[in-house]
């Protein structure tokens, strides 16, 4: 047995088919059976497990386009009629999300807090989004409105730069929503996730199992997405209120500052007919 699987591994395949179905964006992912896309030298699969950057670039996708999502039902709020961004926007999002997820993983990526996973995914989002805009011709993007390609590489360079600074890390969750074992206590579902995250950016992992994966997308997929609708939603409903009083408070100055024009008024008119009066009685 030993023998056949030696002879299995030169020819670089499996002995049993690889537990992460393969798809047609990666031609040689689609033989199960193929032992890391037939290149052994440089690369290593021991479990035939989802590779980390794959896993983390899936959960940034899903926390950019839930941030988004998130934004859309704020700004519905806020204008009282339903506001939804443009499709671009959310291809965009779910593209730089994958991108500097991905990169957040790597030894490379996780440079200076995150700063070139932060600016990979900012360039992404920005050149999809409006490199999609423009093909499709939307208001704003077409040549007629002065949009060129220049325009594009130059947004692009600038959401880079943006990104940059700003970085991209997969922070804690669990500010509001503590469950045991979930987001709370040693060894919780997110701390998990994170500590695979961390040995992979020192080159200490390639690998994380489908449970792992399940565990991180859960906490920050629905867990962290839920915490940040509370701040968004918590933030806007202030908001509103504290517009809602001030309007209310200048109301009631403006109501004053009428009234006082109004008995102004009332007194010269009554002064006019008292003088006219006088003129006639004379």
């Amino acid at each position: 047995m030993l023998v056949s699987e030696n002879i299995l591994l030169k020819q670089d395949v499996f002995l049993s088919r690889d537990v992460i179905p393969g798809t047609m964006v990666t031609s040689l992912s689609v033989n199960s059976y193929l032992y890391c896309r037939n290149d052994a030298e440089n690369y290593t699969d021991p479990t035939g497990e989802i590779p980390v950057p794959i896993a983390t670039g899936i959960v940034g996708a899903v926390i950019n386009e839930g941030s988004l999502l998130i934004g859309d039902v704020v700004t519905s709020y806020k204008n009282g009629k339903l506001t939804l961004s443009p499709w671009e926007k959310h291809v965009g999002k779910v593209a730089g999300g994958f991108v500097q997820g991905a990169l957040i993983a790597t030894p490379q990526g996780a440079i200076a807090g995150g700063a070139v996973a932060g600016a990979a995914g900012g360039a992404t989002e920005t050149f999809v989004t409006n490199g999609l805009s423009k093909l499709f011709s939307e208001k704003g993007y077409t040549k007629k409105s002065g949009y060129t390609m220049g325009k594009l590489f130059g947004d692009t360079l600038n959401s880079g730069v943006k990104g940059a600074i700003d970085g991209f890390v997969l922070g804690k969750v669990g500010k509001y929503i503590k469950i045991p074992t979930v987001t709370k206590g040693r060894g919780n579902w997110n701390a998990v996730f994170r500590m695979l995250v961390t040995k992979s950016q020192e080159g200490i992992v390639h690998n994380m199992a489908l449970k792992t994966f399940a565990k991180g997308l859960a906490t920050y997929g629905i867990i962290g997405m839920t915490e940040k609708f509370i701040d968004k939603g918590t933030e806007a409903v202030r908001e509103k209120n504290s517009q809602k009083i001030w309007k209310y408070i200048e109301s009631l100055f403006s109501r004053k500052k009428t009234e006082k024009t109004t008995v102004t008024a009332k007194k010269v008119m009554a002064g006019n007919r008292q003088s006219i009066s006088c003129s006639a009685a004379g």
